[in-house]
């Protein structure tokens, strides 16, 4: 496997030294935006706009520096995803189905509506989900995969930014691997809504039987405008490819809406109010329960039932104030509530069932201006987020029978709160033509008081109190050798953390397979600095990038086992005891070899370890990341003639197998097969067709050949050979 892998890397090594050579291509395994004239090319698995000249390149994004900012001039490795490529080109019915299209980033699924991303090998709590920048994570976000993604409606969506590498200093706790911000489409009437809209779109897709309708209608007049939508979906039980067959339990239903109203009181001033839901009910974690499947030798679970409803709600204010004047030239205030509600059904042999869940309502403030003091373009403010978490866990005697006893704690301590408050500056200073700087810095306080927990071993309730204050830094220089017209070379070190939170203090739950996981006061932040060098190139027809980064871990919070069994299950507990590393290379290009054709490139791979504490000996080893990423290669070809409304794409991608695993992977019978994850290659195809200046239809084929197999650490396998058709019709 180590062979191929090298031969795998060797392949693309060899294709970028090509391309460079034939080509200055330039990219940043982005979706660029366009100021002018534009062609769209949809992919087998993605979508990304084609511009025609160097000026027209000027995407801006946001995530990185908490401003607007031109793409190609960030010292980082951002990445942008239209929501057009989201609905047409990936065809994804969920967030993490369009997540995954991103170059650099891998979608673990322990279900069909349990999608988790993996950002430069982390994932969970170390990666940050934010909604028109506002935190998705609260304090019961779990280590490992964990399936709250799912719980945003990808139809809301204008466009996704994921931000690679460490954030916290514009972000705070969890940016560890990287943002994912979900960027909800603009309404106002300066972002181009100069009448009535509405729209409906429809999705039939064979593999999971499924049905996914959306409705969606904005109407403005003066400074005022209104939007809403609405999505239903239906999930079948999905058919893997090859032998697998028919996955059990793996269906479920979503239904979501959302509203969003914005007024500008001066030319320039803008207040906007929005309100987002979704609830997904009855998604099942399959592999842990009967109806299960052996694949490559992994176990089948034992319990009778183990499933989830889920809801989301987020209500937010945004005051944005824009003037004329250079020093300051907005500021932005923003009010937030968000409320995240959990619960699970479990039913084991014996007739024992239980029902736990949490729910969490995040209250959220933050204040931020954006200026020029003396050639410096500063960014400042603050942000505070209170948590305030319920949980609960009851069991009973069968599902129908009666009550046996009511616990102290759900999956987290009762009765918590859980406060982060910051205060941030990032400046960036253009030395010359050829040489900026760029420097910032954050300043955080994190308090946790959890009133209710279980101990493990007494079964008394207990309470933790606890509190940190830290500070992150990044630096980052970037040199444009030719002025910024085609090249851009950058160098940056940067600091990330993550404070416990509620999981790693209070969890007294399900871990993997045949584990438990109790509670700890014993912690403390995590802490990561990451090097990173890169380069991004640019020209009429291409664009490309390169980046290589490195990163410290240390005392990162691990699972460890403490000999002791729980109700059948063997007991671990979190320590401060992972020091480590990880080190990787993201590449990405595009090339439009003629005004119909072009081809894009994205490859990653990545290696690390971590000292982990395998067994109840008190020594630790080093050992490979947990469900550390395989190396993954995908590669389209697009046809997309300007004139007739028809494009067609074609897609490959390559994933290598996942041989090297932690003990705990290995540990993990029920996801991950004895001698690792088996490498796959899938092929798949999409087209479209404008029928009408309102009416878009489209047609997918993947996974051609049906091939059977799964991303690594899922607990269920990817779609076989699936045909889905959709319709977007649109009245302006």
């Amino acid at each position: 496997m180590q062979s191929r892998s090298a031969s795998l890397g060797a392949l693309v090594f060899c294709h970028i030294v090509v391309s460079l050579y034939a080509s200055p291509f330039v990219c940043d395994g982005i979706v660029a935006e366009e100021t002018n004239r534009r062609s769209k090319l949809s992919t087998g698995s993605d979508s990304i706009t084609v511009l025609d000249s160097i000026p027209q390149l000027k995407t801006i994004v946001v995530t990185a520096s908490r401003s607007p900012r031109e793409l190609f001039r960030t010292p980082s490795s951002v990445i942008t995803q239209q929501g057009t490529a989201i609905e047409h080109g990936a065809a994804a019915r969920t967030i993490p189905d369009a997540v995954g299209a991103v170059p650099g980033v891998n979608i673990q699924r322990t279900s069909s509506g349990q999608g988790s991303p993996f950002l430069r090998g982390f994932t969970g709590f170390r990666t940050l989900l934010l909604v028109d920048n506002i935190r998705v994570n609260n304090s019961v976000f779990r280590d490992g995969p964990n399936q709250y993604l799912c719980t945003i409606d990808p139809f809301m969506i204008d466009r996704i930014e994921v931000a690679m590498g460490p954030g916290s200093t514009m972000y705070g706790s969890d940016a560890v691997g990287g943002v994912v911000n979900m960027l909800t489409t603009p309404i106002s009437n300066s972002a181009g809504l100069r009448k009535p809209l509405a729209r409906a779109y429809s999705r039939y897709s064979t593999a999971d039987n499924s049905s996914l309708n959306h409705l969606e209608s904005r109407i403005g007049s003066g400074r005022c405008a209104i939007s809403g939508g609405a999505t239903l979906g239906r999930f079948g039980d999905l058919r893997a490819g090859g032998n697998t067959g028919v996955q059990s339990k793996s269906g479920y239903d979503i239904h979501s809406a959302d509203l969003k109203a914005s007024a500008q009181f001066r030319v320039h001033d803008e207040f906007v109010v929005a309100f987002q839901t979704l609830t997904q009910e009855d998604v099942w974690r399959t592999h842990k329960t009967i109806y299960g499947f052996s694949w490559n030798g992994t176990d089948v679970g034992s319990d009778l039932r183990h499933s989830f409803d889920q809801s989301r709600r987020l209500w937010y204010g945004r005051y944005t104030m824009r003037s004329g004047a250079p020093t300051i030239k907005e500021v932005q205030a923003t009010l937030s509530y968000h409320r995240q509600k959990e619960d699970r059904r479990r039913l084991r042999s014996g007739n024992r069932y239980d029902e736990q869940g949490f729910k969490v309502g995040t209250l959220g403030v933050s204040l931020q201006a954006e200026g020029d003091v003396d050639g410096l373009a500063i960014v400042c403010g603050g942000e505070g987020y209170l948590d305030n978490v319920d949980s609960y866990r009851r069991s009973f005697i069968g599902e129908d029978g009666p009550l046996v006893s009511t616990s102290i704690q759900g999956p987290v301590g009762d009765d918590a709160t859980y406060g982060q408050y910051s205060l941030y500056i990032d400046a960036t200073a253009n030395l010359s033509s050829r040489f900026s700087l760029n420097f910032g810095t954050r300043l955080s306080h994190y308090r946790c008081n959890a009133e209710r927990v279980e101990d493990p071993q007494s079964g008394e309730p207990y309470s933790i109190r606890k509190d940190w204050t830290g500070v992150t830094s990044h630096l980052r220089s970037s040199y444009y050798p030719d002025g910024g017209q085609r090249w851009h070379c950058y160098v940056s070190v940067g600091q990330s953390f993550r404070a416990p939170n509620l999981s790693d203090l209070t969890r007294f739950d399900v871990a993997r397979s045949n584990e438990v996981e109790t509670p700890t006061a014993a912690l403390s932040p995590e802490r990561y600095t990451t090097l990173e060098t890169g380069i991004k190139l640019r020209n009429r027809s291409s664009w490309g990038s390169v980046g290589l980064y490195y990163t410290f871990i240390r005392k990162m919070i691990v699972r460890t086992p403490t000999g002791r069994q729980i109700d059948g299950a063997w007991e671990v507990t979190k320590t401060n005891s992972g020091n480590g590393y990880v080190y990787g290379l993201e590449l990405s290009a595009t090339h439009n070899f003629h005004e119909s054709w072009s081809t894009t490139l994205a490859y990653g791979v990545l290696d690390g370890e971590v000292a982990v504490y395998p067994d109840t000996d008190a020594m630790a080893v080093d050992e490979p990341l947990d469900r550390k990423p395989p190396q993954k290669l995908r590669v389209s070809l697009d046809y997309h003639p300007q004139r007739n409304g028809f494009s067609i794409g074609v897609t490959t991608e390559l994933v290598a197998a996942r041989r090297d695993l932690s003990t705990r992977d290995e540990e993990d019978t029920q996801r991950i097969p004895p001698d690792g994850t088996p490498g796959y290659a899938v092929f798949g195809v999409v087209t479209t067709y404008k029928i009408s200046p309102g009416l878009l239809a489209g047609a997918r084929l993947g996974n051609i050949l049906d091939r059977g197999y799964r991303t690594h650490g899922s607990g269920l396998n990817e779609p076989g050979r699936d045909f889905s058709i959709f319709l977007d019709a649109s009245i302006r």
